[in-house]
């Protein structure tokens, strides 16, 4: 059986000008995460998603811990991006704020190969855990961080009430 190579890739700090293209496309993922995962109001789903994701390049940065990077690929090319920042509430370990594989390179380890380049960032800055939160909607995240061994730290559930009882 023949040896599957796994992709590299390689973290460099955005740009003022990528950080303005990331941030619209990062506060419409959130905001759809919102309305379909947990039934918010758009409105509402855009003012939190606003509110989560500072400004400006130098606003992120400015929050102790913080670092956002482009993804590139084998190739050099940019194929994602990767925010990492420490828990403004206190507590242990590295938090992937947001880690996002672009459309046309999903599908080819490139989110794997992401993970552990933030285990990376992270064991480098002197953390012993990774954190993240997903979205239950989001399966097949939650499958990619399953097999890199994460583990469920605890689970927040909802129930639609105006849904007929069963």
């Amino acid at each position: 059986m023949p040896s599957v190579s796994l992709p590299s890739v390689s973290l460099r700090p955005l740009t003022d000008e990528e950080y303005a293209g990331y941030r619209p496309l990062a506060v419409a993922k959130t905001v759809a995460e919102l309305v379909r995962g947990r039934g918010m109001p758009p409105e509402v789903a855009r003012q939190r998603a606003e509110d989560g994701l500072p400004a400006t390049l130098a606003d992120l940065l400015a929050v102790e811990g913080a670092s956002i990077s482009r993804v590139l690929g084998d190739s050099g090319d940019p194929v994602g991006w990767l925010w990492l920042g420490t828990a403004t509430a206190g507590g242990d370990g590295l938090w992937v704020f947001d880690v996002e594989i672009d459309e046309p390179y999903r599908g080819q380890g490139l989110g794997r190969a992401t993970m552990r380049a933030a285990e990376e960032a992270a064991r480098d800055r002197g953390f012993s855990v990774l954190r993240l939160n997903v979205f239950g909607s989001n399966t097949t995240a939650a499958a990619l961080y399953r097999s890199l061994d994460f583990q469920v730290d605890a689970a927040q559930l909802s129930k639609r009430l105006d849904d007929p009882p069963r």
